[in-house]
């Protein structure tokens, strides 16, 4: 059920009408309650607050000119709204737009300048039939929602001139993408990850004698799996499940994603249907579950700053910093565990979690790609995986990360052709293993004579 109440949040988080639809709903009930309140409190008001009260006519005036105004200020806040989305579309990824459609500043404009509209419209409506009594208080609020939106578009305005900078565009990716480390590594999927080194296909109960495999119902990215509803599963029936698939991987329909073991009955279409369940597949992929996701968005900045239509090295780099500080918090981080366990400690399910390695190669592979023959952007990588070197821990990840600095020497090799880019090339390669040497003893596989 948790499960499903976040994902149903980051739908409605990620869209231009949730936050707008609260903020117009508070305006409507504002605009019923306010003129019975000005009804009750009329002559309190009069007596104790003379400068609220206006004319019948006035009042007219006002909240008709107000209205109309909004409403065009509304469609300036529209024009905006879709000038950035065009804008950043077009310079950064389709992709990136959820983290533009979820920002709360949008939204809010949105909402604010519509309401105020509403809101009048609804107070003249009240006032056509009010028989003469002028609700002051509600003409004078909708006179304060006007002074608070010419404060609201003024910041909107300046949000948009910083929304559509590639720094703070880079930024916000980099914010989401600890975020989404912060939520995956922080706690475990099962027990101790120690427990991970053995492959989870090779254990005996799961060996192609007795196993049940359960197709997939829907095509799409899998963007959430339940892992709890899965263990609840599991437990009931006596068996244990191996999730072959992981968030962020494309499924298409009937692909076996389920394997099941200890089933005693045949397959039941309800457990199938259960089993599917506990997957969200969708047209995109989300960083909920899938750290990869949040990756993936900051390489393709990366990656269209770097095509010749574009050629914009900064951007590249600025993506490469950003990067690789989350893959140096990454890197302190516990990796969960594959095993789930009951609440009786016994094996349920083995999920497929993210690896280091596998992260930074999907940060890096792609930018090294592109930067063939860039020697600013090989540089700027080497001199960033030489900071990484100084945070790795774990044997593997210290692997992982020479073997992006491998890869970026015999590009830059093969791509480069000015000496002293080499020889600077060659430098900080020289730096990158006396900076993995100070965690563990390291001899050079790679020879610059190779090449």
């Amino acid at each position: 059920m948790r499960i499903r109440l976040l994902n149903l949040w980051d739908h409605f988080r990620a869209s231009f009408w949730f936050l707008p639809t609260i903020v117009i709903s508070i305006t409507i009930l504002t605009a019923f309650i306010l003129p019975q309140v000005d009804h009750w409190s009329h002559s309190w008001i009069v007596t104790y607050l003379p400068w609220l009260t206006t004319s019948r006519d006035v009042a007219l005036l006002l909240l008709s000119n107000i209205a109309s105004s909004m409403i065009t200020v509304a469609g300036i806040v529209f024009s905006l709204t879709v000038l950035i989305l065009s804008n950043a579309s077009s310079s950064y990824g389709s992709r990136i737009m959820r983290t533009y459609m979820q920002d709360p500043v949008t939204q809010f404009a949105i909402g604010a300048f519509v309401a105020p509209s509403l809101y009048c419209f609804l107070v003249l409506r009240h006032l056509g039939h009010s028989h003469g009594e002028v609700p002051h208080l509600s003409v004078s609020i909708g006179i304060l929602f006007t002074i608070l939106n010419f404060g609201v578009l003024i910041y909107f305005v300046h949000h948009v001139a910083l929304a559509i900078q590639a720094p703070q565009v880079i930024q916000s990716l980099s914010r989401e993408l600890s975020f989404s480390i912060e939520s995956l590594f922080p706690e475990n999927l099962g027990q101790d990850s120690e427990t991970d080194d053995v492959d989870p296909k090779r254990i005996g109960s799961f060996n192609e004698e007795g196993v049940t495999q359960i197709r997939a119902s829907k095509e799409g990215y899998l963007q959430i799996v339940d892992l709890e509803r899965l263990v609840e599963i599991a437990r009931q029936r006596e068996i244990a499940i191996l999730v072959e698939r992981r968030p962020g991987d494309f499924i298409t329909r009937d692909q076996y994603v389920f394997r099941l073991t200890g089933l005693k009955d045949e397959v039941e279409l309800k457990l199938i249907r259960e089993l599917n369940e506990t997957l969200f597949i969708g047209s995109r992929r989300t960083p909920r579950q899938d750290v990869e996701c949040a990756v993936q968005e900051m390489v393709e900045v990366a990656v269209r700053a770097l095509s010749p239509g574009i050629n914009d090295p900064f951007t590249a780099i600025t993506c490469l910093d950003y990067l690789t500080a989350a893959m140096a918090k990454l890197s302190q981080r516990q990796i969960p565990s594959s095993y789930r366990y009951d609440s009786d400690q016994k094996l349920r399910v083995i999920a497929s979690p993210f690896t280091f390695t596998g992260v930074l190669d999907s940060g890096l592979n792609q930018i090294r790609q592109c930067s063939s023959g860039i020697a600013s952007v090989l540089i700027r990588m080497l001199e960033r995986l030489t900071m990484l070197a100084t945070f790795v821990t774990r044997k593997q990840d210290r692997d992982g990360v020479r073997k992006h600095a491998e890869m970026v020497l015999r590009e830059a090799q093969q791509s480069l052709h000015e000496p002293e880019d080499l020889e600077t090339i060659k430098n900080r390669y020289d730096d990158f293993l006396k900076a993995l040497s100070g965690i563990r003893s390291v001899e050079s596989e790679i020879t610059y004579d190779e090449y």
